[in-house]
C-alpha cells in the first residue's frame, strides 16, 4: 500500500482538524470566522466539510491506521491551555488526532 512507502508500521502522525459543525452556517462562531479569515489571508486550503470525530477511528482504520488519541476542544483546553493568562484557547470546533500506522 502507498503509506508503507511514506513511513513504517508503528510511526505516529499528529494532525489537527475541524469537525463538521464548524462548517454549518447556522452555528455562528466569532472565533471560527476569525480563523477562517486568517487562513484565507495566508492562502491555506481548507477541506470544506470537516471530519466527524465519532467516525474518525473507523475512517483511519480503513486507511491502515489505528487511532491512538482524538482530543476534543475541551480536552485540548484542559491539557494545553489550562492556566494560560495570554487569552489563547482551544478552537471551538478544533480537534487533535494522533493515528499510528499499522
Amino acid at each position: 500500500m502507498f503509506r508503507t512507502k511514506i513511513a513504517t508500521a508503528g510511526r505516529t502522525i499528529v494532525f489537527d482538524y475541524l469537525d463538521k459543525d464548524a462548517f454549518i452556517p447556522e452555528k455562528p462562531s466569532p472565533q471560527r470566522q476569525k480563523a477562517f479569515e486568517f487562513l484565507q489571508k495566508i492562502g491555506e486550503q481548507m477541506k470544506k466539510d470537516g471530519f466527524n470525530p465519532a467516525s474518525l477511528a473507523e475512517n483511519l482504520t480503513s486507511l491502515g491506521f489505528r487511532l491512538h488519541e482524538n482530543l476534543s476542544p475541551a480536552e485540548i483546553e484542559d491539557r494545553y491551555f489550562q492556566g494560560h493568562k495570554d487569552g489563547y484557547h482551544a478552537y471551538e470546533y478544533g480537534h487533535i488526532a494522533c493515528p499510528v500506522i499499522k
